[in-house]
């Protein structure tokens, strides 16, 4: 499959060669097992150096109401950090690093080859079906212990998730890794524009996906469809909703517990 991307050899790196290299401790703390495993990710990702990677941005909706109604602020940071813990494993085992807990939902994203001509498309489909064990963690475990400590619950509170493809870099900020890219500022937008429980994918993904579109579906059981959102730079912008089943008979993402490759552990 042709891969349109272009290298990040092209871009350009303007960080001084005299500049330290990131420590494995620091990676540690984001990275999943085997990270070392893939030389060239891991000599760009110690070097500051432009990778691709695919970008996911989550936001728990209706977060602020959320805190604010709950019975106990501790139960509340339990729920909370229980959810992210289980996210970061998920992520983790899927071959993603864990940027960072972003207060009411977290950043991660998946390095990948765009030298390789199926590099971004086998990449996309892990984060698709990765996303789906998200919704159905928050929906059927999550949801259900928030209510449980509400005095008011609102409908609209739910898991959204925004994706982007494209160059990023890590950069060591205030002594911790982090991700720093339009690509980032380009998932951000899609969970701002995604409804509860909604996959949204930014334009060059979601393109390159339905280009491929039958493959896409018979290989994973997903498809994507182009719509128009708001967002905070256009009045309609173009991005691509992403479901499972086809397009004549779309399945809403629903809930159960994350899949663990040790086997499945829900939340307490």
């Amino acid at each position: 499959m042709a891969n349109p991307e272009i290298s990040p050899d092209v871009l350009g790196d303007d960080i001084s060669e005299n500049e330290q290299t990131i420590p494995d401790e620091l990676i540690l703390n984001h990275a999943p097992s085997g990270w070392a495993e893939d030389e060239d990710i891991l000599s760009r990702v110690k070097g500051h150096k432009h990778i691709s990677a695919i970008v996911m941005a989550a936001d728990i909706r209706r977060s602020t109401f959320l805190m604010k109604e709950a019975v106990s602020e501790r139960r509340y940071g339990d729920i909370l950090g229980d959810f992210i813990e289980l996210s970061k494993r998920g992520i983790n085992e899927r071959g993603g690093w864990f940027d960072k807990f972003t207060g009411d939902g977290f950043l991660a994203y998946w390095p990948y080859n765009p030298d390789s001509s199926d590099g971004l498309f086998a990449t996309g489909i892990r984060v698709l079906h990765l996303a789906e064990s998200l919704l159905q963690m928050f929906n059927f475990q999550v949801i259900p212990r928030l209510r449980a400590n509400s005095r008011n619950f609102p409908r609209s509170a739910g898991l959204s998730i925004g994706i982007d493809a494209g160059h990023v870099r890590l950069l060591t900020i205030a002594g911790d890794l982090t991700i720093v890219s339009p690509t980032v500022v380009g998932a951000v937008r899609m969970v701002s524009a995604a409804a509860p429980s909604e996959v949204l994918l930014n334009v060059y993904l979601g393109e390159f996906l339905n280009r491929n579109e039958f493959r896409l579906e018979s290989d994973s059981g997903w498809c994507v469809t182009l719509e128009y959102r708001q967002t905070k730079e256009y009045d309609q912008q173009e991005v691509y909703s992403a479901r499972l089943g086809s397009l004549d008979s779309p399945q809403k993402l629903h809930g159960g517990p994350i899949p663990s490759a040790n086997g499945a552990r829900t939340l307490p």
